[in-house]
């Protein structure tokens, strides 16, 4: 038996497809920041963790007959494009005016319950009950070709079940003083309920922009992945 290792970078980053919105009138609103600890935005991680638990076991690998190079759906790609399966109709849709990338990340930090993932800083789309999640997003106004941030004025939520409204921040990734070059997004930090409901969880991303207007941007529109809540 082998293991794959990694050093868990919180600066990493794999994005979602763009996401479709709605749009509607509406005033801006605002609910209390959730501040975050450990790798999320800057502060150090808990007291007491060894620098060797940077260097985590991710999963495990055991030795099988070789497999082939590709997998069987990727000849898909090797068809003239009249001969590959029809798309479903959403594809043919606007993505609207604004459009989005999201990761969720287990936290490096621990959750109020004392919950800690082992590695942190990884994306992940299933949470234990008490795991703290990290929301990580940027929003683009594809009119001016434009990240959206809150130095425009604009304000963020995460949009849950249940009535679990996270609001989302602008901040820089990584620790310390941020450098003229550092990359910053969107981040809401959510401590999952130890008696939420088990199983998938569809959210949404409401944006409220400094002339008023109120966007609703669905992750789910881009054939994201759920969030999957477990005991």
């Amino acid at each position: 038996m082998a293991a794959l290792s990694l050093m868990a970078a919180c600066g990493s980053s794999t994005s979602s497809p763009p996401a479709s919105e709605t749009t509607q009138a509406a005033p801006a609103a605002t609910q209390a920041s959730t501040s975050s600890t450990g790798g999320d935005s800057g502060t150090p991680a808990a007291a007491g963790t060894p620098a060797s638990a940077a260097l985590m076991t991710v999963l495990g690998v055991h030795q099988v007959a070789p497999g082939p190079a590709e997998p069987g759906v990727a000849q898909i790609g090797k068809l003239p494009v009249d001969q590959r399966p029809p798309l479903p109709a959403r594809y043919s849709d606007s993505v609207g005016s604004y459009a989005m990338a999201i990761e969720t990340i287990a936290s490096a930090a621990p959750s109020t319950t004392g919950l800690l993932a082992s590695p942190g800083c990884t994306e992940s789309s299933v949470f234990k009950r008490g795991m703290r999640v990290i929301f990580r997003f940027q929003i683009y106004d594809l009119s001016t070709g434009k990240i959206i941030t809150d130095r425009d004025g604009a304000d963020t939520q995460i949009a849950l079940t249940q009535g679990n409204d996270v609001q989302a921040y602008f901040a820089p990734r990584g620790e310390g003083e941020p450098g003229p070059d550092s990359p910053w997004t969107w981040v809401a930090v959510w401590n999952v309920p130890t008696d939420y409901p088990l199983g998938a969880l569809p959210y949404t991303v409401s944006l409220k922009t400094a002339d008023g207007q109120s966007v609703t941007l669905n992750p789910m529109s881009g054939d994201g992945l759920a969030l999957q809540i477990v005991d």
